[in-house]
């Protein structure tokens, strides 16, 4: 018997994640697969720099925002692309990972 993946990644915005997890679940029942045992990983698409968006400035605010969206559409785990700028990533680390958990 063929062993599947017990993750699936996929590059969309929240508000489309739907129409992926559809697709999948009826690949999962099309081959007797539960989809209840695959982890859910979305890469954000959103690759946030201050030099590519005009007026963008990263927050933790709005990062927690963001990630509470996937979140809300059931995604368990989020790959973000954010300002490699150190103090923001130390605010990821304490301000924005316990308020999106």
């Amino acid at each position: 018997m063929a062993k599947y993946a017990d993750a699936w990644n996929v590059i969309t915005s929240p508000s489309r994640i739907d129409v992926h997890r559809d697709r999948l679940k009826a690949e999962c029942d099309r081959i007797g697969r539960s989809f209840d045992e695959i982890e859910v990983t979305a890469l954000d698409p959103e690759d946030l720099r201050s030099e590519e968006i005009a007026g963008y400035k990263w927050s933790p605010r709005w990062e927690v925002e963001r990630l509470s969206r996937w979140r809300d559409r059931g995604v368990g785990h989020v790959i973000v692309n954010i300002d490699p700028e150190p103090a923001n990533i130390r605010r990821f680390g304490t301000e924005v990972i316990q308020a999106a958990a």
